[in-house]
């Protein structure tokens, strides 16, 4: 099973998938020279992967075999929010619908990371915090 990513000046890279989330997304780091950068892999269409989300579980779970991918960078707020950038320089593939798509799923994400937190108040300091459960227990941490 193998991978490809696209990144750089319409450059692209092989990758086997049958390992950790957290093992490709280093192995894509080091390989694509993207050393200090938060990574996500999406497919053509805009559709991010997250990969990073689940950093033990096996990316061949989330990756199909001969898969072409769009290597982006990862950029999070303070309050937590996400934001994808193509690390792609190809205007072939990084269309305005690629574009749209991407940030429609990034906007859909922090609705619910927002609607899934509340603040509570620690010595003086606002700290988000997960609501609890309907069934009135918090979840593991």
């Amino acid at each position: 099973m193998i991978i490809t990513v696209k990144y750089g000046a319409k450059q692209e890279a092989v990758f086997n998938p049958e390992c950790w989330n957290y093992t490709l997304l280093e192995s894509i780091r080091d390989q694509c020279k993207c050393y200090d950068t938060d990574i996500e892999l999406s497919d053509p269409n805009g559709n991010v992967k997250h990969l990073r989300d689940n950093p033990y579980r096996y990316a061949s779970e989330a990756l199909d075999d001969r898969e072409v991918c769009v290597l982006l960078k990862v950029d999070c707020n303070q309050e937590g929010e996400t934001s994808y950038q193509p690390l792609l320089d190809d205007t072939d593939a990084i269309t305005d619908k690629f574009l749209e798509q991407l940030h429609s799923k990034v906007d859909d994400k922090n609705i619910m990371k927002k609607r899934n937190q509340k603040k509570t108040v620690l010595n003086g300091i606002k700290v988000k915090t997960p609501k609890a459960r309907s069934n009135g227990k918090l979840s593991a941490r």
